[in-house]
This record gives structure tokens, sequence and C-alpha cells, in this order.
């Protein structure tokens, strides 16, 4: 049985982490940064604690949803890849800042995405249940999915049972929360690496290249946790219902590679 006073006290200095890396990252972190073994490993359980967080946000609706086990397996699979594949194209940051001149190490550059980017991700889990919430029950599932989450968003915006102001609230909400994540990211990258100015628009413009390039990649790979024949049914579908002049709104992470 677990110590409840211990667990009690990582809770504690897990959200003082949480917060000091989502009110300013840098306060964590040093201009060309080379951590030591320490400082790494505290990290990687901050993040995977993180994780951890903001996967159980999901578990109960993963859960609740309809179909077989295995079915359920591999959408928390896939929300699993999902929240790791975006830490992925983070470290490929590293090479287009080291091209140019960055003095941080590869632990240096890993630890400012880390303080940077993890505490958003439990908030664009919530942003994205918001938006799940709305869309009906039989597509729901499907949002979760990298390969069928943007036919079932394209059909559940001309379905009438679908709550729009939510799905709006969800999506706007998610929207904005990656967009800062992002700008809190290249803050960190920029401190550790001291780069400013020209240097800097070209790292972020050669990460953008990598980002392009890898991202088709892991998609792939989520792909794999899908079913084909019910990709290809809510594709029909899909394609079936929605109007050419239609721009549905974003719901979900997999929308978004």
């Amino acid at each position: 049985m677990p110590n409840l006073h211990e667990t009690a006290e990582y809770i504690v200095y897990f959200l003082q982490r949480w917060s000091a890396a989502i009110s300013d990252p840098r306060h964590l972190l040093a201009p060309l940064f080379h951590p030591s073994d320490a400082q790494t490993i505290d990290a990687l359980e901050f993040y995977l604690a993180t994780l951890t967080f903001a996967f159980a946000l999901q578990v109960p609706f993963v859960l609740g949803q309809k179909g077989e086990l295995g079915e359920k397996a591999r959408l928390a699979a896939s929300s699993v890849v999902g929240l790791v594949s975006s830490a992925v194209i983070a470290m490929t940051w590293h090479f287009a800042f080291s091209l140019l001149g960055g003095g941080a190490s590869f632990a240096g550059t890993f630890l400012a995405y880390v303080y940077a980017g993890a505490p958003y991700i439990p908030l664009l889990s919530l942003a994205s249940l918001i938006a799940f919430a709305a869309l009906p029950l039989d597509l729901q599932h499907l949002a979760l999915s990298p390969a069928t989450a943007k036919a079932a968003a394209q059909r559940g915006w001309t379905d009438p049972r679908t709550k729009r102001g939510l799905l709006g609230l969800g999506s706007l909400g998610f929207t904005c929360v990656l967009l800062w994540s992002a700008v809190a990211q290249l803050r960190s990258m920029s401190f550790v690496h001291k780069l400013t100015g020209w240097r800097l628009f070209w790292c972020i413009v050669i990460s953008l290249v990598m980002a392009a390039i890898v991202t088709p990649l892991l998609k792939a790979i989520a792909s794999v946790f899908n079913q084909p024949a019910e990709i290809a049914s809510v594709d029909a579908a899909a394609s079936t219902v929605i109007p050419t002049d239609q721009n549905p709104l974003l719901i979900s992470p997999n929308l978004l590679r």
C-alpha cells in the first residue's frame, strides 16, 4: 500500500515544479546549458509525471468508449503516441540550433523543451476533452486517432447532434495553448543556446522544415493502432456529408499534425 504522506509530498513537489515551469521556465535553466546527470534525471522524471497526469485525464474517456478491449487498447496507445510525438519533434530543434552555433548540449535542449513545453500538455488534454465532449458518441473515439480524427471532425461539424459552441470553445482553447506553448519553447531555446536576431530566425525556419519531415513519419507510426475498415468507413462518410466550402474547427492534437 503506498505511503500517503510520501505521495502527498511528491504531489506538492510536482505542483511546485509545474508552477515554476509554466510561470517562467528560464528560472530552471541557464545560458549555454550543460546540465548534470542529476538535473537531467529530475527533468525526465518531471516530464514523465506530466505525461502520466495528462494521460490519466483521458483514461476515463478512453475506457468509457464502446468497443472491445483491443480497440480501447489501440485508442490508449494512440493517445500515448500523440503525447510523446510532440517531444520527438521538439528534439529535432536541437540540431537546427546547433547548426547555427547554439551553445547548449543535447541535454540542455531537452531540459528547455521539458520545462517550457511539458507544463502545457495537461492543459492541451483538457481542451481536447472539451472538444471531444461536443461530438456525438459514435464519433468521439474516432477523434482520438490520428488516422480518423480529421474525418471525424468534418463529419461532426455538419452533424446536428454536435454541440458547436462547446466544440468551438475546446478548439479555441487548444489552439491558444498550443501557440503559447510554442512561444515559450522558442524563448527557452533562444535562452539556453544564446541565439538572437537572424540566427534565431533561421533556427526557427530550419526547425519548421525538420518538423515537416518528421511529422508524417510520426503520424504513420500512430496510424498502426487503427483499424483500416474503420478508417475507410469514416472517411467515406465524411466525404459524402461535407460541403466543399466547409472549414471545420480543429478538435484534437492529432488534427494539427
